[in-house]
């Protein structure tokens, strides 16, 4: 048992870092977002590259003219997803990646809020947002855009909420336009003129 729990308080999140590096990272935390501000000084609009932090982060983590050691964040990279894209893409990639997150986030609560939507619809809703809540809490402490597996979950859940936000939309005007026309029959009114109010 306390073997599993010394295992578990050195749980490495990169694989080429030691649990001690593990523990230093998170004192560099203003370290990491002040190179990551001065490369967005000189790279404001696209960035140096989806990718291509540690490759271009050198020059900005050996500058001897700021009063901090730099130099020991070298081989880290951003502690925060919004930062790492800050970076690599510049504000053209953070404008579109959170207009993205946010119509992905709007069309999910719409749908679980939606009375005439189906449980498993709303259900399906409330797992994107579950999820982005977990993607999230992780990508403000660690830059998760460049693990895949957390991209692929997240994307697949917002894919699976936008098909079924978009075949409510279809289906609730089909559906209440057949309600309308079963509670016209119901009261007597002729078939032809159910057509007729019910044509544009």
């Amino acid at each position: 048992m306390l073997e599993r729990l010394t295992d578990a308080v050195a749980f490495k999140r990169d694989k080429a870092l030691s649990a001690k590096a593990m523990e230093e990272s998170a004192e560099l935390r203003p370290l990491l977002a002040r190179v990551a501000w001065n490369m967005f000084l000189d790279h404001p609009l696209f960035g140096v590259g989806f990718g291509h932090y540690l490759d271009q982060n050198t020059d900005y983590t050996t500058d001897h003219s700021i009063d901090a050691p730099l130099f020991k964040v070298r081989p880290y990279v951003q502690h925060n997803v919004w930062l790492g894209l800050l970076t690599e893409t510049g504000m053209v990639g953070v404008v579109v990646f959170t207009m993205m997150i946010g119509c992905w986030l709007r069309n999910a609560w719409r749908l679980y809020v939606t009375d005439g939507a189906p449980l498993w619809a709303r259900q399906q809703a409330l797992l994107f947002l579950a999820a982005f809540a977990s993607y999230f809490s992780n990508a403000m402490f660690q830059d998760v855009a460049i693990i895949p597996m957390s991209n692929m979950i997240l994307y697949f859940l917002a894919g699976m909420s936008e098909g079924v936000a978009y075949q409510v939309r279809v289906a609730l005007p089909q559906q209440a336009d057949c309600q309308r026309k079963t509670s016209a029959c119901l009261a007597g009114q002729p078939a032809d003129r159910i057509l007729i109010a019910s044509s544009p």
